[in-house]
């Protein structure tokens, strides 16, 4: 979708997480939030196979990384698939399989990724500042 000439760039975030124990009511959590962009870049994505060595976190052609999200793309029935990212001082952010993790880094030139077991698909995905 196309913006009008003269509003800045922005980025939009909705998510909604759902936790239902059996014979009980739902408990709904929803998160709805924009802001805009400083840097007047495109968004990366890269699909791409870890495997079990810590490697760098792709970003593309983004200068200042403002958002990252990491998709593990194995299906969740293979519940050894899960992938791993950290920075090269902490323990690491686990992602199962089917699922995605999203954050802000401060550096994500330091960011690294792995497959805990063998190898695992994924997609990533760059936004800027």
């Amino acid at each position: 979708m196309d913006t009008p000439a003269g509003i800045p760039d922005r980025l939009t975030i909705v998510e909604t997480i759902t936790f239902q124990q059996a014979g009980q009511g739902a408990a709904c959590a929803d998160f709805r939030y924009a802001r805009h962009i400083q840097q007047s870049e495109s968004p990366h994505e890269q699909r791409l196979t870890a495997d079990s060595q810590w490697k760098s976190l792709p970003t593309g052609d983004v200068q200042k990384v403002g958002m990252l999200v990491v998709v593990n793309c194995a299906p969740a029935s293979k519940t050894n698939k899960v992938l791993e990212i950290c920075n090269r001082d902490c323990f690491p952010w686990v992602i199962p399989a089917g699922e995605h993790f999203r954050g802000n880094p401060q550096r994500a030139e330091d960011l690294l990724i792995r497959c805990r077991d063998g190898e695992c698909p994924c997609t990533v995905h760059v936004f800027p500042l």
